[in-house]
């Protein structure tokens, strides 16, 4: 959290929302809202975390099963990788 060192969790039973998410939704950890996408779901904030681009909603891929009643599909992965690794030159290209 940016207000104090406790760690940030994502549970299997609620999202954690990027703090302008939460303030323009109006809603704190414990309060649900109702997602809008492929179908209408209602979900419980469980915690909020600092981010500065963009508005985020994290949760695990049993929570979003349990919410959607479907396995999720990942559409993103986030990597790091050390610039100075021998195979980041072909890695690069690959990607």
């Amino acid at each position: 959290h940016r207000t104090n060192a406790d760690p940030v969790s994502l549970p299997d039973d609620g999202v954690v929302l990027t703090e302008k998410l939460a303030k323009l939704l109006d809603v704190q950890p414990g309060d649900t809202f109702v997602m809008d996408g492929e179908s209408r779901v209602e979900v419980r904030v469980a915690d909020i975390t600092e981010h500065y681009i963009q508005h985020y909603v994290y949760m695990t891929n049993a929570y979003y099963e349990t919410l959607m009643g479907q396995s999720c599909e990942d559409n993103l992965i986030l990597a790091d990788y050390p610039m100075d690794n021998p195979g980041v030159d072909e890695l690069e290209k690959t990607l």
